[in-house]
């Protein structure tokens, strides 16, 4: 590896090509014959020019100057395409003539385009996603039309509990309310959590007769309302709200004197319910004395009142069981409640509760649930004005224990005469039927409210491989695998024909720990309950489940020449699809690089899923380095001891074929990483590199800690790909390698590394590899804004771009109940962004989206994408701005 102190070469340099451009004239280059990008003059693209390069791109004098010799890509500008231009002649000679460049160059450092992006449906088997290899990155640029700025409006800060003075005029600034324009005053009010606030707004006198007012609401209840005052609504956490005095909008009258009132009065501290000893009250009594349900921002004096409670899961699986009783027919209520997560997201869409308890006045709301997530749980209760009675209770949920489980084929229950094993649903609540499990994300259509499961418990060992499969009649089934209580109940895998769209619900996961496993069983559509006045027993859904517990089969020693021959056959565990699945044992030490190869015959696709000893996992179904018959996971192994190794393969066409040879091959290498210095590399592949089984050479690097949350940024040569590994087992790209330009978040402990490979079927000769780290500007999330400024001081990216950037973070099922994160950069000038996620590093414009499915997976159930902010042409102050979520319907 080469190794320049460039700022010893760098101010020499540029004096000289100064000084001999002036002296010889050399801006009026007609009729010679130019070597575009050899910047130091020796005839040969070395890393010489592209330091030079790097230091020309920001500084327009010398452009006007000398950028004629830095066009590489002969384009009449001076961009980062250069860049890329002279990492792919990076090592080529001048001795040949090149084409005379154009002298008139402008200085636009510009990045790299955005390649089309694909989404792969989820695997249904565990709660995590997939998707489809990214395309080639290519590498040019369209401009896009340069937005117009909205209007800034001056904001004025006020109190909850105070009285301003103020007057709309044509000086003001206008919004677009309803889709109708009108001047606006903006106030913000800080938020008080807990408090309900008052807006009372009235004429002085100056002409506005019809006042009218607008709340922006950042905490995920509103969002967004608007009508006559006074207005009133409940806060719920910390982001201030914005408010917006206006006229009403139907008036012609816009201008005019005003008085704003705020006042503000405590909310009742939710009620905690005890679930172990229940809660049953009556008599209770909804007005508009209370505080407002904090999703409906009360307009005209009238609000919709709702009294909060709370309760806690311990642990999990919880029954619960909740019904709201309207006690007077001639109140104007019916009873309705809404049930948050612990992550304060509404769990189920509130219309599944609502009338679904019946009663004597066949408006009551109910809900009958397992919760599979411990934490504190929100129920807020309203519907109206009247009396109701309120009853929670948690009835237990027994399970039937499972034993002697066979390895090679579906378990058999005492008693009965098989296949498998058989149970019943039922609508009758004293039957024993417990409540179908909360959705394991709130987007999720399954289950349904009112659907029923039944409970096992089974005990696994650490590297036995589990497969459930599910029939109920008359109706969809749902499975779903809770692990050990040691370890929390984690959610391990589910399946539901609704959610995967296969035939049957199947699903199979390795046992990562040992200890006892749940196992809920159920359908997914409400059950009825009995009907004595017609002699109605209530549903009754029979069902059969197919329970197999499979061994490894085998242990596979990572080595140069390590490879394993085998076929699936008709007694391995099946998972999602009627996929065969198996494991194996891969013995390994920290600090190894371990990449394993599955090779397939022609009538099976491959799959393959390494498991950590710490339960992390990596996971692909191609292998991303461009072989096509196999799949490949790779990663720098962070702990030392047994990993787990997943293989299985779907069919090429059709259904699982058994009597077809199903033959496979696994290879296990290592190889050794070496830390990747920053800077500018030269590199070569020789004999003693590693290679995978098609004979393609590669290189692992590790990367240096430099402490603090930063990025890694790649820039390489034409020849080769990068995938960069993250300590998780993840990487970027999963389904693919980066060709060209490569970002990494580096925002969690660990080592992290670099994969660099050849391409199929060419190595070349020598290639250049750009690297640089930079600072993590900051971390936000929903309803956020922060202000940077681009320009000089900006840290370079490897494809010498000056840029900001930021790690963008939520929690995942807050991220799939609002589709995304998305937000947009606001400045007076162009501005280009990018988003790193499992598909790469792909490039957007002033609007920014992140994908859920897509983003990488973080502690505690959170996802993030890395976003970069770079200016197109000249820089200044902007400001990213994240769209507020929605945590309700």
């Amino acid at each position: 590896m080469q190794r320049i102190l460039w700022s010893r070469v760098v101010p020499r340099f540029w004096l000289w090509l100064l000084c001999a451009t002036v002296a010889l004239g050399a801006i009026r280059v007609d009729g010679q014959s130019i070597c575009l990008g050899d910047l130091d003059g020796d005839t040969s693209i070395t890393t010489s020019d592209l330091a030079l390069l790097q230091d020309l791109l920001f500084d327009e004098e010398r452009i006007r100057l000398v950028g004629y010799l830095a066009d590489a890509n002969d384009d009449a500008a001076v961009t980062a395409g250069d860049v890329v231009a002279l990492l792919r002649r990076w090592g080529a000679s001048c001795s040949t003539p090149t084409a005379t460049p154009r002298a008139s160059l402008t200085a636009t450092p510009t990045p790299t385009p955005t390649p089309t992006r694909f989404a792969r449906s989820p695997s249904p088997s565990v709660p995590t996603s997939t998707a489809t290899p990214t395309p080639t990155r290519t590498l040019t640029f369209t401009p896009s039309s340069t937005p117009t700025p909205t209007a800034v409006c001056t904001i004025q800060r006020v109190t909850t509990d105070s009285t301003v003075d103020g007057a709309l005029t044509s000086g003001d600034c206008e919004r677009t309310i309803n889709g109708t324009p009108r001047l606006v005053d903006v106030y913000e009010i800080p938020a008080v959590p807990g408090r309900a606030v008052r807006v009372q707004l009235s004429n002085l006198g100056g002409g506005l007769t019809a006042p009218w007012v607008a709340v922006i609401d950042s905490n995920g209840q509103f969002g967004f309302g608007h009508g006559r005052p006074p207005v009133e609504w409940t806060m719920v956490s910390g982001q201030p709200y914005l408010l917006y005095v206006t006229s009403e909008l139907s008036r012609p009258q816009q201008m005019g004197t005003y008085r704003l009132r705020l006042s503000s009065r405590p909310c009742p501290t939710p009620r905690a319910i005890n679930l172990s000893v229940g809660f049953s009250l009556s008599n209770l009594r909804l007005s508009s004395a209370d505080c407002a349900d904090p999703v409906h921002l009360g307009t005209d004096g009238r609000i919709d009142p709702a009294h909060t409670y709370t309760f806690q899961v311990n642990s999990v699986p919880t029954q619960v069981d909740i019904v709201m009783r309207q006690l007077v027919e001639d109140d104007p209520l019916d009873p309705m409640f809404v049930l948050l997560g612990p992550d304060g997201v509404e769990v189920v869409p509130s219309d599944q509760m609502d009338d679904a308890a019946g009663g004597p006045l066949g408006v009551d709301a109910g809900a009958r649930f397992l919760a599979i997530r411990p934490g504190t749980y929100t129920l807020i209760a309203g519907g109206g004005e009247g009396r109701y009675s309120l009853v929670v209770a948690s009835p237990q949920c027994r399970p039937t224990p499972l034993s002697n489980i066979p390895p090679d084929r579906p378990l058999v229950c005492p008693g009965q005469a098989g296949p498998g094993c058989q149970g019943t649903l039922y609508g009758n609540r004293t039957s024993g039927t417990c409540g179908a499990p909360l959705p394991v994300f709130s987007d999720e259509e399954a289950p349904i409210m009112y659907a029923g499961a039944n409970a096992y418990t089974f005990t696994g060992q650490r590297g036995e491989l589990v497969s459930v499969g599910l029939e109920v009649d008359g109706d969809e089934g749902y499975a779903l695998l809770l692990g050990p209580a040691s370890e929390g109940n984690p959610i391990v895998s589910y399946d539901s024909t609704v959610l995967s769209g296969n035939n049957a619900t199947q699903l199979s996961a390795p046992l990562t720990r040992t200890g006892t496993y749940t196992l809920l069983l159920g359908n997914v559509s409400p059950l009825s309950p009995p009907d004595s006045s017609v002699g109605d027993p209530g549903d009754v859904l029979p069902y059969r489940f197919y329970l197999q517990k499979c061994l490894p089969g085998g242990v596979i020693s990572p080595g140069a020449t390590q490879s394993l021959q085998s076929a699936f056959r008709v007694s391995d565990c099946l998972g999602s699809g009627g996929t065969p699945h198996r494991t194996y044992v891969v013995p390994a030490q920290a600090g190894q690089f371990l990449t394993i190869e599955m090779e397939g015959d022609e009538s099976i696709d491959p799959a393959l899923r390494l498991w950590a000893p710490g339960g992390s996992v990596s996971e692909n179904e191609d292998d991303p380095f461009g072989n096509r018959q196999l799949a490949r996971v790779s990663r720098l192994l962070q702990e030392s001891g047994d990993y787990l190794l997943e293989v299985y393969a779907s069919p090429v066409n059709g259904e699982f074929d058994f009597t077809a040879s199903n033959s496979f091959t696994l290879r296990a290498r290592t190889c050794v990483a070496r830390e990747l210095a920053p800077g500018i590399s030269g590199l070569s592949f020789n004999e003693l590199d590693c290679q995978f089984g098609s004979r393609q050479k590669y290189k692992v690097f590790t990367l240096p800690s430099a402490g603090g949350e930063r990025v890694a940024s790649f820039a390489a040569s034409d020849g080769v790909c990068l995938q960069a590994l993250l300590p998780n087992g993840e990487a970027i790209p999963a389904y693919s390698c980066a060709r060209g330009f490569l970002e990494v978040p580096m925002v969690r402990d660990g080592t992290y590394a670099l994969v660099i490979a050849s391409e199929p079927g060419e190595v070349p000769s020598s290639f250049v590899l750009w690297f640089r780290q930079c600072p993590l500007a900051r971390t936000v999330t929903y309803g956020e804004r922060s202000a940077g400024t681009l320009g000089s001081s900006n840290c370079q990216a490897g494809d010498g771009v000056k840029a900001d950037w930021y790690w963008l973070t939520a929690g995942e099922n807050l991220l799939r109940f609002n589709q995304g994160m998305a937000g947009a950069i606001d400045s007076v000038f162009r501005v280009l962004t990018s988003i790193t996620d499992t598909l790469g590093t792909t490039e957007r414009a002033q609007i920014i989206s992140t994908d859920p499915e897509t983003m990488l997976r973080m502690p505690q159930n959170n996802r993030g994408a890395l976003v970069r902010v770079q200016p197109v042409g000249a820089g200044g102050p902007y400001t990213l701005a994240i769209d507020p979520a929605m945590k309700r319907q």
